[in-house]
């Protein structure tokens, strides 16, 4: 299951037997899958029993050259972040690294 907002990751963790998550900088990557976690424990899963999938990915020591790499795939999920933000507002239960350009 593909998800980006924390009701659709939640609902992930709750059934699903994997998640992709289509954004793979370390922060959002760990913030959902605090959500998919917390949903497979709240319904009796074990969490590591669920597969991660992230794309696109680029593995560096360098984080600031690891997302300029990724940067391009912001443009094609931007309506995407557009939408959450809307929704629940930037901060909160959005983490400010999903639109905060600088990071």
């Amino acid at each position: 299951m593909a998800g980006y907002g924390p009701k659709a990751i939640t609902l992930t963790g709750r059934v699903a037997d994997g998640f992709i998550l289509q954004l793979a900088d370390p922060c959002l990557l760990e913030w959902a899958v605090r959500y998919v976690h917390d949903a497979a424990i709240a319904a009796g899963r074990d969490p590591k029993s669920i597969k991660v999938c992230v794309a696109p990915a680029y593995v560096r020591d360098d984080l600031a050259h690891q997302r300029n790499q990724c940067r391009w795939f912001s443009g094609m999920v931007g309506n995407h972040v557009a939408e959450l933000v809307a929704r629940y507002g930037e901060g909160g239960e959005i983490p400010v690294a999903l639109t905060n350009s600088t990071t």
